[in-house]
């Protein structure tokens, strides 16, 4: 199944809730225009719109533009992994992709091109396929639930590989943090959770959010 058709799929039965990602995005994002790359049905345009900040996002999946669309959102579908983003460099003040690279067979040309285009801040998150319990669940033997066929995950991060294709990409990390453990349970737990990733995000984040930065080029 190409990423499209899974895409596809995926959107015509589901939904996006408000997750750690699209409150990092808006807690870093102050002034637009933003592009989301990989917008789904369009949460993070709806959140940016509430805030009057100009929004565009691109997407591949039809039927996600299509529910973005009758929300009055300003989107566009392109295929953001075999095309460049069709946008000059610099157009933006902040660009996000935020749980889609690990969807993507080639996400370092996404990054880059996320790069290109942007003029300010650079947003990015996935998921963290070696957190502790993933790798609880491979020594017991079983399929760690991030690497099953209904997440539709192709490629597998980890912060090692992260910030290797950061590096890769010239720019420079303002900010990562890590999603913690028991994030949605009673405070004492989330706080636990939250103070392990915080100390050692490689392995209790659940997810990593980056914010990103061009690095500054001094001429000789």
């Amino acid at each position: 199944m190409s990423v499209k058709s899974f895409e596809d799929q995926r959107w015509v039965s589901q939904d996006q809730p408000v997750e750690f990602w699209h409150t990092k995005a808006l807690s870093a994002i102050t002034s637009g225009p933003v592009l989301d790359v990989g917008c789904g049905v369009g949460l993070l345009l709806e959140l940016l719109k509430e805030k009057n900040i100009q929004a565009i996002g691109v997407d591949v999946s039809s039927s996600g533009l299509k529910k973005s669309i009758e929300k009055g959102l300003d989107v566009r579908e392109h295929d953001i992994e075999h095309e460049p983003l069709p946008f000059e460099n610099g157009s933006f003040v902040h660009v996000t992709c935020l749980e889609v690279m690990e969807h993507l067979h080639h996400p370092e040309h996404v990054l880059k091109e996320c790069v290109r285009v942007s003029n300010g801040g650079v947003s990015v998150s996935v998921p963290n396929f070696n957190s502790i319990s993933a790798r609880i669940q491979v020594l017991l033997g079983r399929r760690p639930e991030n690497n099953s066929p209904q997440k539709g995950h192709i490629f597998w991060f980890n912060k090692s590989i992260l910030e290797k294709m950061i590096e890769a990409s010239n720019v420079e990390i303002v900010s990562f943090s890590g999603l913690g453990y028991w994030s949605k349970k009673n405070s004492f737990q989330r706080l636990i959770g939250q103070w392990l990733a915080d100390i050692c995000p490689s392995v209790f984040a659940l997810s990593f959010f980056v914010t990103l930065k061009k690095r500054i080029l001094v001429q000789k």
